[in-house]
């Protein structure tokens, strides 16, 4: 993935020198941070059979350190873990109270972010749909919708290593693929759905109304 990537870079640029290339944004939580996502356990990735190996993005360092214009990655959180931790894994039998994928990156990552005069974008950032169920408080944005609002509010103010946070908000009709029920027995008519801010019929949502129109 790191020549890919690389030779992706230095194929846009020989084509537009004025391209600005951000870096892919990895899954989050598949092996990609140096500690699984929701818990204190060390991400166990082998690649080439080097055992030593922690992190997806430590054999990407190419990548992510000089062949890119910019960083980016997607962040879902779940409700009550808006909050950035000051100390996120002390240890194992700790379950980190941060939901913000950037605090699991590896160190290394994270100077080279904070420290670059580049821009660092969250590109989808919302909370977790029950399509499929992510053991999220907020099981219906429309019967939560203060819950909601509030939740992305305060993700959004915490956020400590992306430069910008772009809400994840999708438009389409008829909704694809078919409707899928979260653990509260609610039915949503897609993952689309869930991240909408208007329904079919051009209405807007309560959640996203409240959360919009905050002063702050």
């Amino acid at each position: 993935m790191d020549a890919y990537f690389s030779a992706l870079y230095d194929n846009a640029k020989s084509l537009n020198s004025n391209l600005q290339v951000l870096t892919p944004s990895m899954a989050q939580g598949a092996n990609a941070e140096k500690w699984l996502f929701g818990s204190c356990n060390l991400t166990a990735l082998i690649v080439n059979g080097d055992p030593t190996a922690s992190a997806g993005y430590d054999w990407m360092q190419p990548t992510y350190t000089t062949k890119n214009d910019g960083y980016s990655w997607h962040n879902y959180w779940r409700q009550q873990k808006e909050f950035w931790s000051s100390n996120l894994c002390p240890s194992t039998d700790t379950l980190p109270s941060s939901d913000h994928i950037f605090q699991y990156f590896p160190a290394w990552l994270q100077t080279e972010i904070t420290s670059s005069s580049k821009p660092a974008f969250i590109t989808e950032a919302d909370l977790f749909s029950p399509c499929p169920p992510a053991q999220n408080n907020i099981t219906n944005k429309d019967a939560q919708a203060d819950t909601t609002q509030e939740s992305i509010w305060r993700f959004f103010s915490e956020e400590r290593g992306a430069d910008f946070v772009i809400a994840w908000l999708l438009t389409e009709s008829p909704h694809y693929p078919p409707a899928c029920a979260s653990p509260s027995g609610v039915t949503w008519p897609s993952e689309i759905a869930w991240h909408e801010a208007y329904r079919e019929d051009g209405t807007e949502r309560d959640w996203f109304r409240l959360w919009w129109l905050r002063e702050e």
